[in-house]
């Protein structure tokens, strides 16, 4: 008769995987079993943060031990169980056994800070650093500064770290289109080789104490030109007045006459810039309609001092007017570009800003801002809705407790609010 050998079972196992947080469980009470009837299996614990298992593993954990031994799961570190009851899970039999538990981040209480340096690839220089501030493992959307994009995709999105004070992002300056320019305005224009200032861009107004970026548009020489207009009275055939009109060749330009004068020929109302023709004589006649019109809307107008900065809030940009009020035919201002201005203007109850010598805007293109320079950080009570700068609710909205740099604040349909895009705005109720 074949002798049957009596084992005790302690239930000591051995695991190995990551540092991490160990869910302690029943010690498997010792018991008496027959050596041929205890199967000793190996388990492959994988740790995953959603259903689809391997596509988000966290960690895994091995366990050896007998079949269906409760085996104490280790959380990897940062993570929880998804269902906090489950503290173990038994031994099972086959080939390679794996078994998935389901975990959760943690959320860290901690706040932590992380500046970003995005650093030029092709020169290594630094072009702009932004403070980011959060709680470790919060994601943050990066964006490219103006006129450069990200080397890598992947850096489009941070995940804060403690210990990490800042992080290097490399870009590349988008080339420039076909016949563009950039010119660096300072304290004086001076014009480059092969360019020249576009009319009504030759002055600029500095706001003391505020810096303020200005940008200047450049026109090729080759197709630049001016032409110099008489304005000759029919009834005496003496020169009136004479002005210049700059602008490209082949460009039809309105052409603004002189007080209390209009064309004799309607067509002259406009000039189409010839290279062959540098002075055109244009036929007037005093006490028109029109110029009695003009008259009477300037004795409505009224200008004040004024010292601040505006944007352009329209996505189709801002229209320039003359002194008097008049459309005038240069290009419009970008839209969202940002100008000085040191007067107002009111004709005929329309609101004017200067932005330079003869160009003004409508009051209701553009909106005054304050210059400022911090990280705001959104207040915990759900996702916030971004809004354009006229006002309009925008089609995105940001995170609770996400940190933005801001460049400008705004008062915006009476609201005030941030800047934290080029054209998205947030409350400031939904600040902290």
């Amino acid at each position: 008769m074949k002798k049957v050998k009596a084992i005790s079972v302690a239930a000591i196992l051995f695991s190995s995987m990551m540092l991490g947080t160990t869910v302690t469980s029943p010690i498997l009470s010792t018991t008496t079993a027959h050596a041929d009837q205890v199967k000793m299996v190996h388990n492959k614990i994988i740790y995953t943060s959603d259903a689809t298992h391997q596509q988000a593993t966290v960690g895994q954990q091995d366990a050896y031990g007998p079949v269906g031994y409760a085996q104490a799961l280790t959380v990897p570190t940062g993570y929880a169980l998804a269902d906090s009851n489950k503290t173990t899970i038994p031994l099972i039999d086959g080939t390679n056994p794996r078994q998935y538990v389901k975990v959760v981040k943690t959320i860290s209480s901690k706040k932590v800070f992380t500046s970003i340096k995005y650093v030029n690839s092709v020169d290594n220089r630094v072009v702009q650093i932004d403070k980011l501030a959060g709680r470790a493992g919060d994601r943050k959307s990066l964006t490219a500064p103006d006129l450069y994009t990200l080397d890598n995709a992947n850096d489009a999105t941070y995940t804060l770290a403690e210990g990490t004070e800042y992080r290097i992002v490399y870009v590349t300056p988008i080339p420039l289109a076909s016949g563009e320019a950039i010119n660096t305005v300072k304290y004086r224009i001076g014009n480059e080789a092969g360019y020249r200032l576009a009319p009504g861009q030759s002055t600029l107004f500095f706001i003391e104490g505020r810096p303020t970026t200005h940008v200047a548009e450049v026109i090729r020489d080759a197709d630049a030109m001016t032409t110099k207009i008489n304005f000759v009275d029919q009834a005496t055939n003496k020169i009136v007045t004479t002005t210049s009109l700059d602008g490209n060749i082949g460009q039809t330009l309105n052409i603004d006459f002189p007080s209390n004068y209009s064309p004799v020929n309607s067509e002259d109302s406009q000039i189409t810039l010839n290279p062959r023709v540098t002075e055109q004589t244009i036929l007037v006649k005093a006490g028109s309609s029109e110029s009695s019109s003009a008259s009477s809307t300037a004795s409505l107008s009224k200008t004040s001092d004024f010292r601040g900065s505006i944007m352009i809030k329209s996505s189709q940009g801002a229209a320039i007017y003359n002194n008097d009020g008049k459309l005038t035919t240069r290009q419009v201002l970008p839209a969202y570009s940002s100008w000085a201005s040191d007067k107002k203007m009111t004709i005929d109850g329309t609101n004017y800003y200067r932005v330079s010598t003869n160009g003004w805007i409508k009051e209701s293109s553009a909106l005054e801002y304050n210059g400022t320079n911090q990280t705001i950080t959104t207040n915990a009570q759900g996702r916030k809705q971004l809004f354009a700068s006229n006002g309009a609710n925008d089609s995105r909205s940001i995170a609770a407790n996400s940190a933005w740099y801001t460049d400008r604040s705004a008062i915006i349909n009476g609201v005030k609010m941030y800047r934290v895009s080029t054209n998205e705005w947030v409350k400031a109720s939904d600040l902290k």
